[in-house]
């Protein structure tokens, strides 16, 4: 054989060189089936990782969705809170002033 894989001797023996040359390609077919078939499965079950990857992926982004908006709600809550916690302050206080002013008077 040369280096390419191809019988290079002469006429001679051609017939028996057929012979095996075609032995050996089938036995490289088959090789190939079996490795496409390997690939085939390889690929399916990747497809099937893929889709379940993706499905995952959604359901997490919808909750992340769900968080940012309880998160912004939450947020707006303490900010409502605490603008009534400084306006409850700011009367409390005015009320001891005025109470003073009052025990002051008397």
């Amino acid at each position: 054989m040369d280096d390419h894989g191809m019988n290079s001797s002469g006429p001679q023996g051609t017939a028996m060189h057929a012979s095996g040359d075609g032995s050996r390609l089938l036995d490289l077919l088959g090789q190939l089936e079996v490795r496409w078939g390997r690939m085939m499965e390889l690929i399916g079950r990747l497809r099937d990782e893929n889709a379940f990857l993706q499905e995952q992926l959604s359901d997490r982004e919808e909750k992340s969705g769900l968080l940012e908006s309880r998160y912004q709600e939450a947020n707006q809550r303490a900010e409502g809170l605490l603008r009534e916690r400084e306006e409850t302050e700011q009367r409390m206080g005015a009320l001891l002033e005025r109470i003073r002013q009052f025990e002051n008077i008397q």
